[in-house]
């Protein structure tokens, strides 16, 4: 059976600002606030210890990066953490992503569905 000579869809880019957290199960979080293909990322660990919670102090570190330094982080880790196994159900995508205003984003309205990573 011939392989269909149809090119593939060109890929989406969502330009719209958003921001995507992930919590972990003792109660950290990991933040990336994004704008555009090649806008600036930001990256936010907060880390849940106890002596923070009690003085209300945040002093999670930010990292302003910029986007291939962005996707250079992600190819790392990815390929970093990929050889551990797999990811924890916790972790497993996709995240949703939140709009400026908190509230999170519908699909941008010529994306395909989103699957799991």
């Amino acid at each position: 059976m011939p392989l269909s000579q149809q090119a593939p869809l060109p890929r989406v880019i969502d330009e719209r600002p958003r921001t995507i957290r992930l919590k972990t199960p003792r109660h950290s979080s990991v933040s990336a606030e994004l704008g555009g293909a090649g806008d600036p990322v930001k990256i936010q660990i907060k880390v849940s210890r106890p002596l923070d919670m009690v003085l209300g102090m945040n002093t999670a570190p930010v990292l302003d990066l910029s986007s291939e330094e962005a996707w250079a982080l992600w190819a790392v880790l990815g390929d970093g953490l990929g050889a551990m196994g797999d990811p924890p159900h916790w972790a497993a995508g996709p995240l949703p992503a939140y709009g400026p205003n908190g509230r999170e984003l519908p699909p941008a309205p010529t994306a395909l569905p989103r699957e799991p990573f």
